[in-house]
């Protein structure tokens, strides 16, 4: 089993109900939830929007390999409805399910898996609910804590505890 450090994102329809919905397919078919953080009201990151998002991290302890992960992940987000925009862009969505950390590992197949998830330090709306689902995780490049990089965290888009 591996560990695997998620982040689940919505802003559009019911949000809580869909964040809701993740978990419930992640419990089914992606391995066990070990912990959540408490979901995060966030502005949009990217682009212009009027429906601010929600966000969760999840812990997931996976049999999966972080590609096969990936591809659960994808089949998700499928069955509840993600339409993708077109490539290299932000748009609104039902469900977004990003992998940020499996376990301690650095992979770089890009575009389609990065990890740790390339834009993490950068964005708020990541390592708020990170740090309260996991403060001491260690970034394997940074070598900071999840704690420490939102204390570094230049983003100056809200984040509140729902």
């Amino acid at each position: 089993m591996a560990e695997a450090h998620l982040l689940l994102g919505s802003n559009l329809g019911d949000r809580l109900k869909n964040l809701e919905k993740a978990r419930d397919y992640l419990s089914k078919y992606v391995g066990t939830l070990k912990g959540v953080s408490q979901v995060f009201i966030t502005q949009p990151w990217g682009f212009e929007c009027q429906d601010m998002f929600y966000n969760q991290a999840v812990l997931i302890d996976t049999e999966y390999f972080p590609k096969e992960l990936l591809l659960k992940l994808k089949n998700i987000e499928i069955l509840m409805g993600r339409i993708k925009p077109r490539k290299d862009s932000y748009a609104s969505r039902i469900i977004d399910i990003d992998i940020i950390f499996y376990e301690d590992f650095v992979i770089k197949h890009a575009p389609e898996l990065v990890v740790p998830h390339p834009k993490m330090t950068e964005r708020r709306f990541v390592l708020e609910p990170l740090s309260q689902l996991s403060p001491h995780k260690k970034h394997p490049l940074h070598k900071k804590t999840s704690k420490e990089l939102l204390a570094e965290c230049e983003d100056k888009n809200f984040v509140i505890r729902l």
